[in-house]
């Protein structure tokens, strides 16, 4: 299942109105926390494997909001985005 059918799935029980413009924001939002929730999931456990766990709180407590401000590269597919967002923090990281 992938996550736009996810996120379409669980918004469709949360929105009364299936044809509004809300249903479409609601899911994008929904489909966005989980992205946003694995990502970090998938950060913390292969920071806890390396036993480097406080760094990593330390590096997203003061790198990753500039990349907020400055972009990036912004992957199509949702696989490729949990791949290259976890292989560009840990570049750092180990950098």
């Amino acid at each position: 299942m992938t996550l736009e059918i996810l996120s379409r799935q669980i918004a469709d029980h949360l929105v009364e109105d299936k044809n509004s413009s809300v249903l479409e924001l609601v899911s994008y939002g929904i489909s966005s926390i989980i992205s946003f929730m694995l990502n970090f999931t998938i950060m913390f456990v292969i920071s806890y494997l390396f036993n480097t766990t406080s760094e990593l709180l330390w590096l997203l407590i003061f790198y990753l909001p500039n990349r907020a401000f400055h972009k990036g590269y912004h992957c199509k597919k949702f696989l490729e985005c949990i791949f290259f967002t976890n292989l560009y923090t840990f570049n750092v990281y180990f950098l």
